[in-house]
């Protein structure tokens, strides 16, 4: 949870230096340009993808899931991607995403994820990235909730090379 930039920096700083933490899910208000808990906090692109890179120096985080409205953009991905989070990926909407529809959808990626850690943390040969496993997840939420996509615009973004690429548009 988060009031504003320094307690969501410190958060940050605080999930990428756990020594646990792959995937952070930040769920809260945005548009294609900033972040915020409400109309009156609005943390841009620009500075949260700069805490970001701070608190993932050692490149402990693989995937950030945006659970918020209009993030889940290729320009937002890029800017994450490109500019030195060292992320493997970013997953988030497109469009504008009820609160509730999205808290369920939400719900149903991360409980997909994290059965596809668990899964992975059993195997001794075989293992999964983390971006194998958003991807496995992100297929069975599909199955589930055909209109996470067809309506909200879901998508995970990965860095292929230099390019940005999408596994959902």
């Amino acid at each position: 949870m988060f009031a504003d930039r320094s307690s969501l920096a410190r958060a940050l700083t605080l999930r990428a230096n756990d020594g646990v933490t792959e995937v952070i899910y930040l769920a809260t208000h945005g548009d294609e340009n900033a972040i915020g808990p409400g109309a009156s906090v609005s943390i841009s692109r620009t500075e949260f993808r700069n805490d970001f890179v701070a608190a993932n120096a050692k490149g402990k985080v693989k995937g950030l899931f945006l659970g918020t409205c209009l993030t889940g953009n290729l320009s937002t991905a890029k800017f994450l991607l490109t500019g030195g989070a060292k992320l493997e990926w970013v997953a988030g909407y497109r469009q504008s995403v009820d609160w509730i529809d999205g808290s369920a959808i939400d719900m149903i990626f991360c409980h997909k994820l994290a059965a596809e850690y668990r899964a992975n943390a059993k195997r001794k040969r075989g293992k999964l990235t983390s971006l194998q496993m958003a991807h496995k997840a992100a297929s069975e939420l599909a199955k589930l909730v055909p209109g996470a996509h067809a309506i909200y615009g879901f998508n995970i973004y990965f860095l292929n090379g230099t390019n940005v690429n999408c596994m959902y548009v």
